[in-house]
């Protein structure tokens, strides 16, 4: 098969053929943004099962083994994050803890979490806090302070204010209301 590295890293050759790197023993897909290998090290294989059976494993960077089940990298890190975030909302109280959770830098986090909500991520952090504060107000008892610690707001002036702002009232006002609606 013949083909230039220009037209590989445009996606052209990607589902394919796959490149395998002996020297490290790891397979790529074709458009892999990492440092070409020498081309004595490079053997093509034509599926992953061709390229495991070498002994090679998938590229942590282009992720080839998503690529071939039709996932997107982002949209497997994202939903791992979201589920961490959801999980333990004290545990990430700014964008900075977003990334190290997710193992990458803040313009990848930026947009990563913009293409997915449209949000930044402060934004989309504050708008899974109040989330997870409406679901408490609605269906628990707890006071509205421990509410506001246990979604991960260290003030409870900032979330009295963040909750008024998305819903005009104030924490107490809305669980009130909500629940003579009920």
């Amino acid at each position: 098969m013949s083909w230039n590295r220009d037209e590989a890293r445009a996606g052209t050759f990607d589902g394919r053929f796959l490149m395998g790197v002996m020297s490290t023993g790891i397979y790529c897909l074709p458009s892999c943004p990492a440092r070409p290998a020498r081309a004595e090290n490079v053997r093509v294989f034509a599926d992953e099962a061709a390229a495991r059976a070498a002994g090679l494993r998938a590229c942590k960077r282009c992720r080839p083994d998503l690529f071939y089940r039709g996932r997107s990298e982002d949209a497997e890190l994202f939903g791992g994050l979201l589920g961490r975030v959801r999980a333990d909302l004290e545990a990430f109280p700014n964008a900075a803890a977003l990334a190290r959770e997710a193992g990458i830098g803040a313009s990848k986090l930026t947009r990563l979490v913009k293409a997915e909500t449209g949000l930044a991520p402060a934004a989309w952090l504050k708008r899974e806090r109040l989330r997870a504060a409406e679901a408490l107000l609605r269906g628990t008892d707890l006071s509205v302070t421990d509410i506001a610690l246990r979604v991960g707001f260290l003030a409870q002036s900032a979330f009295h204010r963040q909750f008024a702002a998305l819903h005009g009232q104030s924490p107490a006002a809305w669980r009130a209301r909500q629940r003579s609606a009920a």
